[in-house]
């Protein structure tokens, strides 16, 4: 299970933060009660789109890092904005984005 926290200037801090994946992400996350890993992988995938265009890979980095816990203030994804995204791109891309995204903010107290 991943545990975060809230740390000013920093984003959310995890104590499940390494610098990729692998399949240990998905197995561990996954026995939590959180499937954090298959959506990480997901979202590792859609940032590495770049035939959408910059913007696309720079929001699916910005999941990304928040789900990782590496994110700042500047550019930590927040569940609304994920919702936002939700009602203006792939609501079954995003979905699952903000479910995510409000149980981190939850676990952290926000």
């Amino acid at each position: 299970m991943i545990t975060v926290t809230r740390a000013p200037g920093n984003g959310f801090q995890s104590d499940d933060v390494r610098d990729g994946f692998s399949s240990e992400d998905s197995n561990r996350d996954q026995g939590g009660g959180n499937d954090y890993g298959e959506l990480k992988t997901r979202v590792r995938a859609w940032a590495g789109q770049t035939q959408h265009g910059q913007a696309h890979v720079e929001r699916w980095l910005r999941v990304l890092h928040t789900f990782l816990g590496t994110a700042n203030d500047a550019t930590i994804m927040t569940s609304a904005e994920a919702r936002e995204m939700a009602d203006n791109f792939s609501a079954g891309r995003w979905n699952p984005v903000v479910a995510a995204i409000q149980c981190l903010e939850e676990q952290a107290g926000l």
